[in-house]
């Protein structure tokens, strides 16, 4: 570019000289405008500013003789190539100042293609996320996959922690670093904060940003004291672009973590109504038997005796047709209380309401001998038992079968003896204990009603009561 501008500028001068070997002044000046003309098209400004000055040297030489001189002309010459190069010397500043900005536009904008393309890349994870914590069904299962989840949205998250609880009672129950390490910490007003009023916190650091997100899904909008709450700490290198990505990443997933949270809270809801029996709140028919088959294998393993007895209410049905539904569930209570009172000494014992009036006592490390003196006192204290102050008269008997476990017997063949057990107590006149032959198996006998049951159910209820006279 300067070699151009240094020739064009002589080739101005150069023509500019013609004046004294006799050509017009006219000719030369439509000379040099060509050359200006002609600099302009290729070198810019520059290359016009190069090729015009030179004409300088005409403007004296209109009034007198004086301007018009070969020195002038060499003069305007280097006078006319030393402003082209300096007005290059400008554009080549401003140009390079311009095409420096336009660089970082295009870097920054580069930038934030890559964060938008990762951005994009990370919605099949969310997509991921939502399957996984689709299958969850407890809170530490839930914290656990979370804190996974979070590091697969947010890959350069430096600490992913999920504080779980109430919300004052919150604990965290799953962390991690960037290497995947556990970084548990106690929760602060923050997570408190951002737990009981649902919002988004952000603490900005010198190095890091820590953003806390509530758990909080559709249906969570005022969650009462008792309700399960939780909030995500995620701290993101300080990268301000970075940072609206990823909180909505993160929002996003705090939103399915939410919902996960209310289905692990339903599913805990709904177990323990299928654990625990509303009337009695002795275990229901199904924990009973899961946990039955768990203690016959925990017997067999450490060579335990196991006893198992069955225990069914007598004349259930006269008691509440003569009194009431309502009074027959107050019976049942109290046998049920009577029944745990006798379980709780013994450990590992479990208890439940197998049916209507049928209950079931499963008695780890219990002889024969002890399986019989508990049945035998569980019998008296049901037949004492007073399940209502006002009327003492309005008192149930029950007949119980005991069966203790046998080698390789199943829990199942282990109820059936005892049911067995149950019926020949019933058989025998009820308000009684038999216990399964020994022997052999005990075949279910079942209850055939009796010349005098024939005439009590005929008749008056077993015992009179005089407030109902």
């Amino acid at each position: 570019m300067l070699p151009r501008l240094a020739a064009l500028a002589l080739a101005a001068g150069c023509t500019t000289t013609l004046q004294f070997v006799g050509f017009p002044v006219v000719v030369t000046i439509l000379m040099v405008l060509c050359w200006g003309l002609l600099g302009g098209l290729h070198l810019g400004l520059a290359g016009f500013i190069a090729a015009i000055v030179p004409l300088c040297t005409l403007i004296p030489g209109l009034f007198n003789d004086v301007g018009r001189s070969p020195l002038a002309v060499i003069g305007w010459t280097a006078a006319s190539g030393s402003l082209a190069v300096l007005w290059h010397l400008l554009e080549v500043t401003h140009w390079h100042h311009a095409t420096r900005d336009l660089r970082d536009r295009l870097r920054q904008s580069q930038h934030q293609q890559r964060h938008l393309a990762n951005s994009v890349g990370r919605y099949p994870a969310l997509q991921e996320a939502s399957l996984a914590l689709a299958g969850v069904r407890d809170i530490d299962h839930l914290a656990h996959e979370l804190c996974r989840q979070i590091r697969a949205v947010v890959p350069d998250c430096l600490v992913a922690q999920v504080h779980i609880g109430l919300a004052n009672q919150l604990s965290c129950r799953a962390s991690a670093d960037s290497e995947g390490s556990p970084v548990p910490t106690e929760p602060t007003a923050d997570e408190c904060y951002v737990a009981t009023e649902a919002r988004i916190l952000t603490r900005r650091a010198a190095e890091h940003i820590r953003v806390m997100l509530p758990l909080c899904g559709e249906r969570r909008g005022n969650h009462s004291r008792d309700a399960l709450c939780g909030v995500l700490v995620v701290a993101l290198p300080n990268d301000i672009q970075a940072e609206q990505l990823h909180v909505e990443m993160l929002t996003a997933l705090a939103q399915l973590g939410g919902i996960g949270l209310a289905a692990v809270e339903l599913v805990g809801r709904a177990r323990a109504l299928a654990l625990r029996d509303d009337l009695t709140e002795l275990f229901g028919q199904c924990e009973f038997l899961r946990r039955l088959d768990e203690q016959v294998a925990s017997a067999r393993r450490q060579q335990q005796p196991l006893g198992l007895v069955m225990c069914d209410l007598d004349h259930l049905k006269r008691f509440n047709d003569s009194w009431g539904h309502a009074a027959g569930d107050i019976a049942l209570k109290t046998v049920a209380r009577t029944i745990q009172r006798v379980v709780e000494p013994i450990s590992g014992g479990i208890a439940c309401r197998y049916g209507g009036e049928e209950f079931a006592l499963c008695l780890p490390g219990c002889s024969d001998a002890s399986l019989m003196d508990i049945a035998e006192r569980l019998r008296i204290d049901i037949a004492n038992a007073i399940s209502d102050p006002l009327h003492p008269h309005r008192r149930v008997t029950a007949s119980l079968g005991i069966a203790s476990l046998r080698p390789q017997e199943n829990g199942r063949a282990l109820l059936i003896r005892a049911d067995a057990a149950t019926y020949r107590a019933k058989a025998n006149g009820r308000n009684c204990v038999e216990s399964a032959n020994a022997n052999g198996e005990l075949d279910p006998v079942p209850p055939l009603p009796t010349v005098t049951e024939h005439f009590f159910t005929a008749s008056a209820p077993l015992v009179s009561d005089p407030a109902d006279a």
